[in-house]
């Protein structure tokens, strides 16, 4: 059979590429074709070495389209490059013509955004209502016409039935671990790692590097250009340059990244409804204790208060920080990190995937 799949810059290190990965060998196992739908162009050699994928087609997307016009092109590019099923396991929002597998990251609906996180106008709440419409013609936003569907976290299997009152089964995504090691703690020391962008809520964390001038923070970011990301970056640099407490680093190395979170004594994550969280693992790998928001995927990895510590909102982490600042033996979080290995995901994933290929497989069989 061709499977398609959608996968994004297959040639670095993060949660959407790994659970490509996974997936892709998992289908190449069965002997199927793949072919990926990306909106990313990337290193194919990069992807063999750091994956040891091939003998893939590559469906070039447009770049510079935000996701669901993405979704609505390559909707239409599978007249072209026509797949017996596809698999999702990104962003993009499949078609509702062709059997699909679907590992969902979070609704990806125009209007939800813009009605649970951001303030705007009706009149622009009309014309984003218009748009769902035209989508929903030629998508499924919900997953309603899925073959099969499962959530990275019970956080967004709620959102699902909340939203669209459908339930989803849940497994947690696979955290590559390979290159992560603990080592001895450095005193009062906090890391915060993820892009530079507004949702990442570093602004709370200039805020605690003025009010606790007696731990030291550390900020490692991926800054790609845009003019929102430019000023929250510019006001982490000046802030900085004020703070002999605080410290950033811009498209660090994977390997100097690693060896900073292995010191660090706590991780720091304060984006709220996070859908699952990777660095939260990775710092359990590393020995680092999380201190993250209770309401999202993070709250679900450290069990509230077992394996980290959660604040309820930045009100209290605030004015209460050094409640927070309770570390964890680095064993324990060690071996809670285990449970998110690839090993684990293939295992769990694996049967409801190969289900969905024979499904399909018996249909086009049928068929002929």
């Amino acid at each position: 059979m061709i499977v398609g799949i959608d996968g994004i810059d297959l040639d670095r290190i993060g949660g959407g590429q790994i659970d490509t990965v996974e997936f892709i060998k998992l289908i190449q196992k069965k002997n199927h074709e793949i072919k990926i739908f990306s909106n990313r162009d990337f290193d194919v050699t990069k992807m063999f070495n750091l994956y040891g994928i091939k003998d893939v087609e590559i469906i070039p997307l447009n770049s510079k389209l935000n996701v669901p016009m993405n979704s609505i092109l390559m909707h239409f590019s599978l007249r072209k490059n026509p797949v017996d099923c596809f698999i999702k396991s990104n962003w993009f929002i499949p078609s509702k013509r062709t059997p699909y597998f679907n590992y969902a990251l979070f609704p990806q609906n125009i209007f939800f955004y813009e009605k649970y996180y951001s303030k705007t106008s009706n009149f622009r709440r009309s014309w984003y209502w218009v748009f769902e419409i035209i989508q929903e013609k030629f998508l499924d936003i919900s997953g309603k016409y899925s073959l099969c569907n499962i959530a990275q976290s019970y956080f967004v299997k709620k959102v699902f039935w909340a939203l669209y009152k459908i339930n989803y089964n849940v497994i947690y995504p696979p955290v590559f671990q390979e290159d992560l090691y603990a080592s001895e703690k450095e005193p009062n020391s906090i890391v915060a790692i993820g892009r530079i962008a507004k949702e990442k809520r570093y602004d709370i964390l200039i805020q605690l590097a003025k009010k606790y001038p007696d731990y030291n923070f550390k900020i490692i970011g991926g800054f790609d250009y845009s003019e929102d990301n430019y000023l929250i970056l510019n006001e982490i640099i000046e802030n900085t340059k004020k703070l002999k407490n605080l410290e950033v680093l811009i498209n660090t190395s994977r390997k100097k990244l690693v060896e900073i979170l292995s010191k660090s004594q706590f991780l720091i994550h304060l984006m709220p409804y996070e859908h699952f969280g990777m660095v939260i693992v990775e710092a359990l790998a590393c020995g680092t204790t999380p201190i993250a928001h209770q309401y999202g995927g993070p709250g679900e990895v450290i069990e509230k208060s077992i394996y980290g510590n959660s604040f309820r909102n930045f009100q209290d982490l605030l004015e209460n920080f050094n409640q927070f600042l309770n570390p964890k033996p680095p064993p324990k979080l060690m071996a809670k990190a285990k449970d998110f290995s690839p090993e684990n995901f293939r295992k769990k994933i694996s049967k409801y995937l190969y289900e969905f290929l024979d499904i399909v497989n018996e249909k086009k069989v049928r068929l002929l």
